[in-house]
């Protein structure tokens, strides 16, 4: 992530927190549960792209997908602006040492091809035959 996106992040923090501090809040549950909302509409984004639902069918593109995916994440960065004082080297370190586990236990993928990336690439088909 680049230094404008932390400060974005930052500025959504300061606004949040006031917004909370007016409200006789406690930031740190709602910050949590916020993540949690947006996980929800991550999920419902997802069954609606496949559709999941035989009553509803597709209700959901791609672009919501993603759109969907981007909110859980910037929630998420903004409850770790909350509860770290470094938030950046704080993700940068889980996210190396994410990868540093993730590559020492897979050298190969199943299937024979190397560990650059995914074997198949979702191609956002509305498939019921998707994991």
């Amino acid at each position: 992530m680049d230094t404008k996106m932390w400060v974005d992040i930052q500025e959504l923090r300061r606004m949040l927190d006031a917004h909370h501090a007016a409200a006789g809040l406690v930031v740190l549950p709602h910050r949590l549960l916020k993540v949690n909302e947006e996980l929800g509409e991550l999920v419902q984004a997802y069954l609606g792209v496949i559709g999941a639902n035989p009553r509803k069918g597709v209700t959901h593109t791609q672009e919501d997908l993603v759109s969907e995916a981007c909110d859980v994440a910037t929630t998420a960065l903004v409850l770790l602006a909350t509860v770290s004082p470094d938030p950046e080297g704080a993700l940068r370190r889980s996210i190396e040492r994410v990868v540093r586990r993730a590559l020492s236990e897979v050298a190969e993928i199943p299937d024979g091809t190397d560990a650059g990336g995914p074997a198949v690439q979702w191609d956002g088909d509305a498939r019921s035959d998707r994991p």
